[in-house]
């Protein structure tokens, strides 16, 4: 897996200047500003809040409620905390131990969001609806009338990049992707969609 991706975006027409004066900021093209994440996601998930979530898992016995708590749990997306936490938690369920207070409101916020977003946080819901969870990489933006260069932790922003395609549909957008270990691949897109 690659830690740094670098993205460039050759556009078919000259409309940088106008993407950044709605989406950037200081001359930077911000992904909050594409597809802002709601701000009740803006908040860390602990090893704590997911044993908190275990814990709240194993003690309920609402068969409904246990499966929002365990699909709220499988959104995490972090299979082996899961696993090292989740006989311990159970045991400790079972012997009446309950979460703190702080971690159980944490958790309940989890469950929340999960149910009101399909999401639980900034960084699950950036990574699905952006592509990347985190913004450009500072420093690393350049841009000319039509090409934009960046580089991201982890991922192209392949959801920002198709949301924009949609917005200028009749603009054709080139992406070459280089990742850090030498891995290299182009995409077009037209409207959204990779043209045949």
């Amino acid at each position: 897996m690659s830690y740094w991706i670098h993205t460039t975006i050759r556009l078919s027409e000259p409309v940088v200047d106008e993407i950044l004066q709605k989406f950037g900021e200081n001359g930077v093209l911000k992904f909050e500003k594409v597809i802002p994440i709601p701000e009740d996601l803006n908040f860390r998930i602990s090893d704590d809040t997911i044993r908190a979530l275990l814990l709240m898992y194993h003690a309920e016995e609402d068969g409904k409620k246990k499966k929002l708590i365990r699909d709220t749990i499988d959104q995490i997306q972090l299979p082996q905390l899961f696993y090292a936490f989740n006989e311990e938690m159970r045991q400790k369920a079972l012997a009446g131990e309950v979460p703190s207070e702080e971690d159980r409101k944490t958790a309940e916020k989890c469950i929340k969001n999960f149910k009101k977003y399909h999401h639980i946080s900034r960084y699950d819901t950036r990574d699905d609806l952006w592509g990347t969870e985190e913004e450009i990489k500072k420093g690393s933006f350049s841009a000319t009338e039509n090409t934009m260069s960046f580089i991201t932790k982890y991922d192209t922003p392949l959801g920002i990049i198709t949301y924009l395609s949609v917005l200028y549909s009749e603009v054709e957008f080139r992406i070459y992707v280089e990742e850090d270990n030498g891995d290299s691949y182009r995409l077009y897109m037209i409207d959204g969609e990779e043209p045949m």
